[in-house]
C-alpha cells in the first residue's frame, strides 16, 4: 500500500487488500502506520479525522464482516 493525500483512494485500496488478505485465509491483517492519509508537517492536520471517522468506521466493519 502507498498511501498519499487522497483519503477516499486510501481507503479504497486498503478494504481491496484488507479483503483479498482475507480470502486468502488471514486471520489477522495490519495496516501500515497513516494509512487513511499520508503527508508531513502542517499537511497531517488536513487529514486528521475524528475517532468516529471514515477511516476507522471503515475498518471496525472490515474486521466485524470479515
Amino acid at each position: 500500500m502507498n498511501s498519499g493525500r487522497d483519503a477516499a483512494r486510501n481507503l479504497a485500496v486498503a478494504g481491496r487488500l484488507v479483503a483479498e488478505a482475507a480470502a486468502a485465509g488471514a486471520e489477522l491483517v495490519v495496516l501500515p502506520e497513516k494509512w487513511p492519509w499520508l503527508a508531513q508537517g502542517d499537511g497531517v492536520r488536513e487529514g486528521a479525522e475524528p475517532i468516529d471517522g471514515p477511516a476507522l468506521t471503515t475498518a471496525r466493519s472490515w474486521a466485524r464482516d470479515l
